[in-house]
């Protein structure tokens, strides 16, 4: 979450700086942004900032907790091998499935099994029981 924070601020640095050159900065003042005026889109990045944010929980902790409730480095390599694993065929099909559902539908799916992913972390005590639910990377990452 830092590093996505910090990435952000420098992007965001870069494009409103001035040119030397012309003394103009790359894009106009914020206040001038008309994307600021668009509420679907600002919810849009809000909601993919928030994914991102969940993304980058998981990969961050996931491990240490597994860690912490005594689970195995098989088990760690495991469930990071399922996770890979799971993406593969939702790269694949994740075009049919946003032309079937809509990019809308997708992103909802997408913040369901990031609640139902966290909501099992919260209540599973055994490393093992993680496994399965770590086929939802696919759907919240690949879609």
């Amino acid at each position: 979450a830092v590093v996505s924070t910090q990435s952000t601020g420098c992007v965001l640095a870069v494009l409103f700086i001035e040119l030397e050159e012309g003394g103009e900065p790359l894009l106009p003042v914020p206040h001038k942004i008309p994307i600021l005026k668009n509420k679907r889109l600002l919810s849009l990045l809000g909601t993919v900032f928030c994914l991102g944010m969940c993304h980058n929980m998981i990969q961050n902790f996931l491990l240490w907790y597994l860690e912490d409730i005594d689970g195995s480095h098989v088990c760690m390599g495991i469930v990071v091998l399922t996770e890979h694993l799971s993406e593969i065929p939702f790269f694949f099909f994740g075009e049919y499935a946003i032309k079937l559902f809509g990019h809308t539908r997708i992103i909802a799916c997408a913040c369901v099994v990031y609640a139902f992913r966290f909501l099992s972390y919260s209540i599973i005590s055994k490393p093992w029981l993680i496994v399965p639910f770590e086929i939802g990377n696919g759907v919240t990452l690949a879609l």
